[in-house]
């Protein structure tokens, strides 16, 4: 599901499930590759789809410095009724890291939702618990905030 506020050019993807952390490249007779790769796969295909849905484009939809702030809603573990209402929306402070979360979705968004990388130059993230895990994304530039505060590195 993708969110578009026009006032704010903020772009917002949820991408249901169990969010999935980076993993190192894998080694195997002296030669590497992405054990994620199937999973990069669909993710991508998702994100792709709620671009061209909402877009009309498969191509980038945002450049320049951009602000990417993430919330992993992970699975709440098997308890009673009454934990697990406790337990909704509070932060999660286990494995897996919260680094790692964000690095997958970084990678995978990559040439899809931006062009590359290098142009998210803030970050907001947080893991909290949920009944239904997912990630939800929201990018938005950063030209106007920079124009403001400017004045303030000079």
């Amino acid at each position: 599901m993708i969110a578009q506020d026009h006032m704010n050019h903020n772009y917002t993807f949820t991408i249901e499930g169990d969010p999935i952390p980076w993993a190192r490249p894998r080694s195997n007779k002296g030669r590497f590759y992405d054990s994620q790769s199937k999973e990069k796969e669909v993710i991508a295909f998702s994100l792709m789809n709620q671009n061209l849905r909402n877009h009309g484009s498969r191509h980038p939809i945002l450049q320049g410095p951009l602000h990417l702030t993430v919330i992993f809603y992970m699975k709440i573990p098997k308890c009673s009724q009454a934990a697990m209402q406790r337990a909704e929306n509070t932060y999660h402070a286990k494995l897996p890291d919260l680094s790692n979360l964000i690095k997958f979705i970084e990678d995978t968004a990559q040439g899809i939702l931006f062009p590359d990388d290098s142009h998210i130059a803030q970050i907001s993230a947080c893991k909290k618990y949920s009944r239904s895990p997912r990630t939800v994304l929201t990018l938005s530039p950063l030209g106007e905030i920079d124009d403001q505060n400017k004045q303030s590195y000079q």
